[in-house]
């Protein structure tokens, strides 16, 4: 599993027993890594950051294609510009898209292509919204810590992890490339 696991950090794709080994030592370690994860804050940042790149190597190296409308784009709240009045975690149809947050703009691209949006305020908000949903596909956007924490308790759902920027600190007015989101869409979507 260590091998297949360097062997697929080092090429950033994979494929047959490779890619079950990596699947499978991804599982097996995720544990021992949680564990190391309590470390000081630049090892568990570079710790997360490998496990979320590893597992987007396994998505990409599935080779599956998805259908825009059977995915799912799950962006954190923290996203939404904190002076904003209009809430916009229960219907992210409701942004005005005034141009201080993200929001908008993404909206407008999954609008474009058919794309599920829904905004979690946690961890238990997002587990009922894949759950109600049912995708095929999540794009998730979120720090190191949610996204490694979200990845692990979803089974049997590909999920694509984009970290976002957090120019104010954790969890307060982030930011995300929206071009990383769109490039992910346009790899995996026919």
């Amino acid at each position: 599993m260590f091998i297949a696991i360097a062997y697929t950090d080092i090429r950033k794709k994979t494929g047959g027993i490779f890619l079950v080994l990596t699947k499978l030592g991804l599982k097996v370690l995720l544990p021992l890594v949680l564990i190391l994860e309590k470390t000081d804050n630049k090892t568990r940042k570079i710790i997360q950051l490998f496990f979320i790149e590893l597992n987007n190597i396994i998505v990409d190296s599935d080779n599956k294609k998805y259908k825009t409308q059977d995915m799912l784009l799950l962006l954190p709240h923290c996203l939404q510009n904190s002076e904003c009045g209009i809430k916009v975690t229960g219907s992210p149809e409701l942004c005005k898209r005034c141009g201080r947050c993200k929001i908008g703009d993404i909206m407008e691209y999954a609008k474009e292509k058919n794309i599920s949006v829904y905004i979690a305020t946690g961890g238990t908000v997002a587990r009922n919204i894949i759950k109600k949903i049912k995708p095929r596909l999540i794009i998730s956007v979120a720090c190191e810590r949610d996204l490694m924490s979200g990845i692990s308790d979803v089974r049997g759902i590909p999920v694509v992890g984009i970290v976002n920027r957090t120019p104010n600190g954790p969890c307060h007015n982030t930011d995300v490339d929206i071009n990383a989101i769109k490039k992910r869409v346009e790899e995996l979507s026919f």
